[in-house]
């Protein structure tokens, strides 16, 4: 009995120091988006980006989303995010729209939620919606799942697998 106990928490504390040594997820590099799911509410065509181009640095988190439009051509968006969970906004001039985020990463270090809050065009004290996405490894592919929930229309989910 004494022994099954000692295998247990030596097992216990292997486990912890070995999670611990493995440190947070690195999700730099280039994913190009290889299968979508869309779960609940409309089904957009932009849910989730054809590409994802992301740099982890130590103190940010530089990623830039790249859509294909109809004729085959792209458009992206490119987006810094503090490291440190503080949250950074920006004014769209063009939309009219204040987009406010934050990244917060999981207790284990290994999935990142990145939260956006958009204002109400041409209210940028007013919240209009808010998107909530989780990134985490699944199998060696990039597993991205978005929730948006929005005040003036439908909300909606999708997941993306991108590889």
């Amino acid at each position: 009995m004494q022994r099954s106990i000692g295998r247990l928490i030596f097992s216990m504390a292997f486990g912890f120091l070995a999670n611990a040594s493995m440190g947070q997820a690195n999700f730099s590099g280039s994913w190009s988006l290889k299968q979508k799911e869309y779960i609940s509410g409309p089904q957009y065509v932009n849910a989730l980006p054809d590409k994802l181009v992301i740099s982890q640095e130590k103190d940010s988190l530089i990623f830039h989303t790249i859509y294909r439009d109809e004729d085959g051509s792209e458009s992206g968006i490119r987006h810094s995010i503090p490291m440190n969970g503080k949250a950074i906004s920006n004014f769209s001039t063009s939309l009219e729209r204040k987009f406010t985020r934050r990244l917060q990463w999981s207790e284990d270090k290994n999935e990142l939620t990145i939260t956006t809050q958009i204002s109400l065009a041409g209210n940028e004290n007013e919240v209009d919606l808010t998107r909530v996405e989780t990134w985490k490894f699944y199998g060696g592919q990039l597993l991205v799942e978005i929730k948006s929930l929005e005040t003036t229309s439908e909300n909606w989910e999708a997941k993306g697998l991108f590889e």
